[in-house]
């Protein structure tokens, strides 16, 4: 099963019964395979406000008038961990329904897996 997050670099994943596939165009260091029985979480981490850092620039802005408040936001990421390591990747250019449809896919294999 194919899943093409991104296009422009590609970052796709494809799973097979027993191991993922990641391919990273900008990041390969990722490239490679991953066990199912060896990870341990996978996320999808929406983008967004960063409130602290927004008050925070609000507050500097008002005693300094230096224009620095705005909203400042968290990059939406998406997360493999695994025994060994983890996998950080920003997921703002995503296709963030084909990302969903992956992990509940992963989850599902995961699961299966570890049934086993």
């Amino acid at each position: 099963m194919k899943f093409i997050l991104r296009t422009k670099p590609n970052y796709s994943i494809y799973l097979y019964d027993k191991y993922l596939t990641i391919e990273d165009d900008h990041r390969k260091r990722y490239n490679g395979d991953y066990e199912y029985s060896n990870i341990l979480e996978v996320n999808l981490n929406k983008e967004r406000i960063n409130w602290f850092t927004s008050i925070f620039s609000l507050v500097i802005d008002l005693i300094f008038a230096e224009g620095f408040a705005g909203n400042y936001k968290d990059k939406a990421v998406f997360e493999l961990k695994t025994k060994s390591h983890s996998i950080k990747t920003h997921a703002s250019d995503f296709d963030q329904f084909e990302a969903k449809k992956c992990i509940r896919e992963l989850r599902r294999r995961m699961k299966q897996v570890k049934s086993l």
